[in-house]
């Protein structure tokens, strides 16, 4: 009878559906209780610069851990623009905001919910209409950030996904690999985005920008672990933006220039 009993398992896994079985077993993780990775540039005053983790002027993943240097080739899953702001930055009741979609959410400031960002004046559209037409100094810059946001994996780690973030500074990248994905003529997961560290200074304090260029062909293997998460991604409708400027800056009034004179964000 025990063998009978011991054997019976056995012979029924044999016809489970290990993809519902896995399912199953997860099922009751909820979005709210996962954390994407945010993959950050360290500039001088990043926490884990002085906590003495990491150097400054690296990719750093602050989850795991992992520090990448001053380039690495991120395989490409999904995009969305966010906004970030910060409420009494650098006081004892700080607190941050973020968001994606065009409409600031009804959790924001009085002043700002409900409302288009393209109309919000302290939002970088309308920052750089009335920086441009010298009617304000750009100074430290708007107060409510653009970031485009990438999640993907770092090629060749296909295991967990994590979140590039670029702003200010580093926007005109993040234009640039937006033409690449735009324009590639294939899935965006097809070849990697190649990101390097520019040292910049601003009265003498220096301070890293993210460039980015094409970067190399994806194996089969991280293709279709890319599809897998992209099929994820669009299962749950869009992907959390957790805070915090993922190229963190802290040189924050570096103001890069148009040809033309006026302010690229």
């Amino acid at each position: 009878m025990s063998t009978e009993l011991a054997a019976q398992p056995g012979a029924d896994l044999a016809n489970v559906d290990e993809a519902a079985l896995a399912a199953n077993a997860i099922g009751q993780i909820e979005d709210a209780d996962l954390v994407l990775p945010v993959i950050t540039v360290t500039q001088q005053m990043s926490r884990a610069v002085t906590d003495g983790d990491v150097e400054s002027g690296h990719f750093y993943n602050a989850v795991s851990g992992e520090d990448y240097g001053d380039e690495l080739q991120f395989i490409i899953v999904a995009y969305a623009k966010g906004r970030f702001y910060v409420h009494n930055r650098d006081e004892e009741d700080e607190r941050t905001y973020v968001a994606s979609g065009p409409v600031a959410p009804d959790t924001w400031p009085e002043e700002y919910a409900g409302k288009l960002f393209a109309d919000i004046p302290d939002a970088e559209e309308q920052w750089k209409v009335r920086s441009n037409a010298g009617e304000i100094e750009w100074g430290r810059g708007p107060t409510i950030v653009t970031t485009h946001n990438y999640v993907g994996f770092v090629k060749g780690e296909t295991g967990i996904p994590a979140r590039i973030g670029l702003s200010r500074t580093s926007a005109p990248a993040a234009k640039k690999i937006n033409t690449i994905l735009r324009f590639g003529g294939s899935a965006p997961w097809a070849s990697a985005v190649k990101l390097t560290l520019d040292r910049r200074e601003v009265r003498q304090k220096p301070f890293f920008v993210v460039k980015a260029t094409q970067g190399e062909q994806s194996a089969p293997e991280e293709i279709e672990a890319a599809k897998i998460l992209a099929v994820q991604i669009q299962q749950a409708g869009t992907f959390a933006l957790d805070g915090g400027e993922a190229t963190e800056e802290k040189v924050a009034d570096a103001k890069p220039s148009t040809p033309s004179g006026g302010v690229e964000v």
